[in-house]
């Protein structure tokens, strides 16, 4: 890592460390009313064990302390039943379907890049569910959300193809149903 890159990293921690404090000072009171006000600060210094949904085959490795458990893979499994909305998308599918995803913090990628998605998506001859606030030009083809049952729509026997961030979870989905997939690279990750 250079020392440019050492600055950069430093910078964004202390904004992040800042930022996060501001953004859930009063999630435990919003919650939880009936607890004692604590910030996510002194929830973190107070925690007893840690859960971390990670899996050691695919991660790198670290040091952790003993309170530190990886349970990567809990988010995966057989599917549910899904919601009315997606089912009759997804049965209707019989070429297949494309679940486009980009991770809990991307609701969508910014405009001209969520237009060139849909563009691709509209030629192939598959149909696509799309994680996006925004209203899908053709709802036959493309079915857009901004919330998908991601576990549930991959165990779906049409679908033919993740395209995802590569972020943790979509590492353990990948690893789980086996579908082909598309990746933006998440550099850690990849």
């Amino acid at each position: 890592m250079s020392f440019l890159q050492r600055v950069l990293t430093t910078v964004l921690h202390v904004f992040y460390s800042v930022v996060d404090g501001f953004s859930y000072k009063d999630a435990v009171s919003r919650y939880a009313p009936e607890m004692p006000f604590l910030t996510i600060d002194m929830l973190v210094a107070r925690a007893e064990i840690w859960l971390v949904e990670t899996d050691h085959i695919l991660d790198y490795p670290r040091p952790s302390m003993p309170n530190v458990k990886l349970i990567g893979g809990t988010v995966t499994g057989p599917g549910k039943p899904l919601p009315p909305q997606f089912k009759s998308f997804m049965d209707d599918a019989k070429e297949g379907v494309v679940i486009v995803s980009f991770g809990s913090y991307v609701l969508s990628p910014p405009e001209p890049i969520t237009q060139k998605i849909i563009s691709v998506l509209q030629d192939l001859p598959f149909k696509s569910v799309f994680r996006s606030n925004i209203s899908s030009p053709n709802s036959k083809k493309i079915l857009t959300s901004s919330w998908i049952p991601q576990n549930d729509l991959l165990a779906h026997p049409n679908t033919r193809v993740f395209v995802s961030h590569c972020g943790e979870i979509c590492i353990l989905s990948y690893d789980y149903f086996h579908h082909e997939h598309v990746v933006f690279e998440e550099e850690s990750n990849v």
